[in-house]
């Protein structure tokens, strides 16, 4: 099983600063290397972005709009490489695609919008050191 699904599986019942949930950034890291730097870079700066909008007041349903606009950027990004005959690109695209709208629907789906949004964040800032360890 991919680290990706066992993330999903695993996040199901728990927070994103759980231990064990944690430990599972690097794998993630690891598993997501076909992404360029470059584009993680981007998407990281647009979720680590959201801790500042947050702590200016934004509201939780601004704070979904943000996330769901992170998400449809991924997925353009996806179809700009879908078309092109070497699938490696399109796969890693994919994988990301999968594991950030698991993250994205957690938080989305939370009670306490900006408490899971900025757990999700820590995850990223861990899961993306670790990301970038790998890759290069």
């Amino acid at each position: 099983m991919s680290a990706i699904q066992e993330f999903k599986n695993l996040i199901a019942g728990k927070t994103f600063v759980d231990d064990e949930v944690m430990r599972k950034a690097e794998d993630i890291g690891r598993e997501l290397m076909g992404v360029t730097t470059t584009k993680m870079r981007q998407y990281f700066d647009d979720i680590k972005g959201l801790r500042r909008k947050i702590e200016s007041d934004l509201s939780p349903q601004q704070i979904k709009v943000q996330l769901r606009l992170i998400l449809s950027r991924v997925a353009y990004d996806t179809g700009r490489v879908k078309g092109k005959k070497d699938k490696t690109d399109y796969n890693n695209f994919c994988l990301l695609e999968s594991f950030l709208k698991a993250c994205i629907d957690k938080v989305i789906k939370s009670e306490n919008i900006e408490k899971m949004t900025n757990e999700f964040i820590t995850f990223i800032e861990a899961m993306y050191g670790y990301f970038y360890f790998h890759a290069k």
